[in-house]
């Protein structure tokens, strides 16, 4: 090569991004489009909903909190549930529901103390409330 000649540079390929990059990027662009601001009652108090379903979401023990957190999870990541996503979901969601409740009334019936404490509860709502 002549001194005249100059090497043209490589050009730098970025690399493909991992799933946790691409995530991270994903979370940044929905904390950015997050605006607390100005908000009126009907956005507070759907932001409360989603955040009381959030915050009690423990997998299939809580059915509709885990059908409701996939469906915006799969918003979270870019993809718009089609009916054909959420009836699979909603297949689930049923399942686990069912099984929610056949569970619970196992637990009811082998312990009878706790059933008591929880229809003593029902009964006396604003009991609850008041503590809370």
């Amino acid at each position: 090569m002549r001194k005249s000649e100059k090497k043209k540079p490589t050009p730098i390929k970025e690399a493909p991004l991992g799933s946790r990059e691409r995530e991270v990027l994903q979370d940044a662009a929905w904390r950015a489009r997050l605006s607390l601001r100005d908000l009126d009652d009907h956005e507070r108090i759907f932001l409360a909903a989603c955040q009381s379903l959030h915050r009690n979401d423990t997998g299939c023990n809580t059915p509709f909190e885990e059908f409701f957190r996939k469906l915006v999870l799969l918003v979270q990541i870019g993809r718009m549930p089609t009916p054909d996503m959420v009836e699979r979901e909603m297949e689930e969601f049923r399942e686990n529901f069912e099984d929610m409740e056949r569970d619970t009334l196992i637990f009811l019936r082998n312990y009878p103390k706790i059933a008591a404490k929880l229809n003593d509860a029902a009964q006396a709502p604003e009991a609850t409330s008041n503590a809370a």
